[in-house]
């Protein structure tokens, strides 16, 4: 842009009243009457009689003639005297030499007079005055002037931009000192939701309570909160709270009876276990513990759906049969094997409360627990037990197994066998000491089980893409792998059983999933290589390795990254787009995500989203060479209107080959990333996100959430009308399908009121719907017509009384992680 200078005006010559004359006489002849007279003013005015001789005699003016000179007589004012005296500079005519006249430049410009811009002038002479022109155009951010096309501004030169102009209601617009947009004094009109007290309406916004409390509202304690009409909400008040009244309604108190504020042992610091709340209203954490492991006896992991003896409350009947015992398998999986439908006695099974055995099934009774001192506990045909062979002290050598201390006695083995010891084929028998003597079985399954622990999607061993591995698999064991690969690849994976077999059967089934949802699953049957493939918007996927019926045997496992695209470079751009708006973002699935891709048109943005889990940390990296086109990054919350500098919660524009950005995120949804280039600029880049959430916020599937169990109306798991809890949708995994559940919450209304439901998952990887039912199971409301990341719905004046809340997915294959939360305002 060039600068834009002042015309220089040029002077003006006067016209006086001789000039004046001139002019009205040029007019007179014009005219062209015959009576026009033109006088000589070349002639001489001397005096001339008949007589003259050719001598002029001057005659002085001031010389007494004796006549009367009337001064009338002298000069006619009708005789045009008026002199024609040529060009003259001044009066916007160009004539003569004159190369401009005034404000008449003939066309000229600084530019046609050789210079590179300015404003050209004309001086008193009429001459061109170049003073304003100039031979170079700034190139300096800071002059006060927008003259170069990386300006958007330069100190007050705004460009007749302004906060309307920027897309905001109103306020001061600035210019940074790198000559871009300062946003920063622009402002939105403030409207109720933007956790600001800045309306006369609003008694409340959001966390901003205007100071004021229960306590300054006459009460005597109790949470003071804002709805969702920005009026105060005052149903978590209280009058003369007590510890005991199971309300958390004092600052001394952390719990209240069954009420444990959303906290968990996890949430304090511990590995697990059952928190509770003590007489004095502060956390009891004796029944909380360190390091919980499958094998403890106790269901202390959300991993874990049973432990040993503990079944966590479930029993063949809640599992769908009609009796039987129900049991826990070695991964802390519930075993219906022993489940029945329709038992009866004699199908050796203790399946009907009148059974106090059934065949072989002696429900876990001995003759010892029946106050003998050994022998051998049998069942009568009336499913009765039989103590005909119990004895009073029995001992080692008896042929047997009648004592706690014994494994085996002689050729009692007790039906064990060295495959149901973990070891490989062979001959077990029982030493002197009535221990079992594995001598002569074969080598243990875990000595070549590569990779252990490795149970668990948190224990995963990482396999290198094309490498085999060598492993195996024992009975009621499940290895897990992780491979990575970019986002765009898919996977594919084989399974080849070795041949060393640690049981007669050999049957292992092997699954491809995400951290949310199975892609694959094989299982071809007994001796036959598996294979799985399948891709998704993650860069980490798990290979599950489960044994069929008790299989053991050692397997080779190879993955490989397979169909990766092309390296993007442009103009062509990346497999990614349409994605340079926020409404089009490309989904991501974490944990980790990397890809490779390229902004190739100036000026335009790529963009990505990312659901985190509150309490979770997500770090982006951008990488590119700066050389090429300098990239930014800037990372934006959910429900929040980008722009870029103002709405961002981190950010990474520095001038290096790398940008990055760490955060923590305060609400669950789907972060928005945008990839920017800096004054237009264009590059190709890698980009990799990576989410990392505590032990105890670690959301997958199959493992599910902490509040699993709940999938029926019957498990629904309590919450509060002004709660909201982090969760994940899984399915139920069959051999070859998985099976569609709903999450179920129980939430009491406490009074007459608006109940307002708010489910937040990711939508464009898996559409969750919320409903509420009331106690006969019928739906009141659902979100089932939205479909979005954020779904919700108001139920007004709802009457006192315990609802369910349905999370759902709206086909079979939507799953996910969610945030389901409650917010409640009493009726006035």
């Amino acid at each position: 842009m060039r600068p834009n200078f002042p015309p220089n005006p040029s002077p003006r010559k006067p016209l006086d009243f001789s000039m004046l004359a001139i002019i009205f006489a040029l007019a007179l002849s014009a005219c062209g009457t015959d009576d026009d007279i033109r006088p000589n003013l070349d002639i001489d005015t001397d005096i001339i009689d008949e007589t003259d001789t050719g001598n002029d005699t001057d005659v002085d003016p001031d010389e007494d003639t004796g006549e009367d000179t009337d001064p009338d007589e002298d000069t006619d004012p009708d005789e045009d005297t008026d002199i024609d005296p040529g060009p003259a500079c001044g009066d916007n005519l160009i004539e003569g030499d004159e190369s401009c006249d005034g404000t008449n430049l003939d066309g000229e410009t600084c530019i046609t007079q050789g210079f590179d811009g300015g404003e050209l002038g004309c001086d008193a002479t009429c001459g061109f005055d170049t003073s304003e022109c100039f031979n170079e155009v700034p190139q300096t951010c800071g002059d006060d002037e927008l003259n170069q096309e990386t300006e958007a501004c330069d100190g007050i030169d705004l460009g007749e931009e302004t906060c309307l102009t920027r897309g905001f209601d109103g306020g001061d617009l600035g210019c940074t000192d790198s000559c871009g947009f300062d946003t920063s004094g622009c402002f939105f009109d403030p409207v109720c939701g933007d956790d600001l007290l800045n309306t006369d309406e609003e008694a409340c916004d959001g966390a901003d309570l205007g100071e004021e409390t229960c306590e300054s509202l006459g009460f005597d304690g109790g949470t003071l909160a804002c709805n969702t009409s920005c009026g105060l909400d005052i149903s978590a008040c209280v009058m003369n709270p007590v510890c005991g009244d199971n309300t958390i309604n004092q600052a001394s108190e952390t719990c209240d009876g069954a009420n444990l504020n959303g906290q968990t042992c996890i949430t304090q610091g511990f590995d697990g276990g059952t928190l509770a709340c003590s007489d004095s209203c502060g956390f009891d954490t004796s029944a909380c513990v360190m390091n919980p492991v499958c094998g403890d006896a106790e269901v202390n992991q959300a991993s874990e759906e049973c432990d040993g003896a503990d079944l966590n409350g479930q029993t063949c009947i809640t599992q769908g049969f009609d009796g039987g015992t129900l049991a826990c398998n070695t991964s802390c999986g519930l075993d219906t094997s022993a489940c029945a439908m329709n038992p009866v006695c004699g199908d050796a099974d203790v399946n009907q409360v009148s059974e106090e055995c059934d065949g072989i099934d002696l429900n876990g009774e001995t003759c010892i627990t029946q106050g003998f001192d050994g022998g051998t506990l049998a069942c009568n045909t009336s499913c009765g037990l039989d103590t005909s062979a119990c004895v009073m002290n029995p001992i080692c050598g008896d042929n047997a197994v009648n004592q706690t201390s014994e494994s085996c006695d002689g050729s009692d083995l007790g039906g064990e066998s060295c495959t149901s010891l973990g070891f490989g084929s062979g001959t077990l028998s029982c030493a002197n000491t009535c221990d079992f003597d594995t001598t002569a079985c074969g080598p243990l399954c875990a000595d070549v089980d590569n990779g252990e622990p490795n149970d668990t999607l948190a224990q995963a061993t990482l396999l290198a893409s094309g490498v085999s591995y060598d492993a195996a698999i024992c009975s009621g064991d499940i290895d897990t792998f992780i491979i990575d690969a970019a986002v765009g690849c898919s996977i594919s994976a084989d399974l080849i059983i070795t041949g060393e077999s640690f049981s007669s059967l050999q049957d292992i089934d092997l699954e491809l999933s995400t951290r949310n949802r199975r892609l694959d699953k094989s299982a071809s049957g007994s001796n036959v290589a598996e294979n799985v493939e399948g891709s998704a918007t993650t860069s980490r996927y798990y290979l599950s390795i489960e044994p069929y019926s008790g299989s053991s045997t050692a397997y080779t496992l190879t993955a490989n990254a397979v169909s990766c695209p092309a390296a993007p470079s442009c103009p062509d751009d990346d497999i990614f787009q349409p994605n340079d708006d926020y409404l089009a973002s490309y989904a991501l699935e974490g944990p980790l995500a990397y890809l490779d891709a390229a902004l190739c048109e100036a000026e335009s943005e790529d963009w990505y989203e990312l659901y985190v889990q509150e309490g979770c940390t997500l770090n982006v990296d951008l990488t590119y060479a700066v050389a090429d086109g300098d990239l930014d990054i800037f990372l934006y919350a959910p429900d929040t209107l980008p722009q870029r500098l103002v709405t961002d919660v981190a950010r990474g524009y520095t001038s290096d080959d790398n940008e990055t950005l760490t955060y923590t995120a305060l609400q669950s949804g789907a972060y928005l990333i945008q990839v920017d280039g800096f004054y237009a600029a264009t590059n190709t880049y890698g980009l990799r996100t990576e989410v990392i959430c505590p032990a105890n916020l670690e959301l997958s599937c199959p493992a599910d959430d902490i509040f699993a169990p709940n999938h029926s109306a019957e498990t629904a798991v309590s919450i509060t009308a002004n709660d909201a809890v982090n969760a994940i949708l899984c399915g139920e995994r069959a051999v070859f399908v998985v099976d569609e559940h709903s999450d179920f919450y129980d939430v009491v209304v406490p009074e007459t009121g608006d109940l307002t439901v708010t489910l937040v998952s990711h939508y464009p990887l898996g559409d969750l719907n919320v409903a509420l039912l009331d106690a006969a199971g019928t739906r009141l409301r659902t979100t089932s017509t939205q479909q979005a990341d954020r779904e919700s719905f108001t139920e007004v004046t709802i009457a006192p009384g315990t609802y369910t809340l349905e999370v759902y997915g709206n086909s079979p294959d939507d799953f996910g992680a969610y945030n389901l939360s409650t917010s409640f305002t009493a009726t006035p």
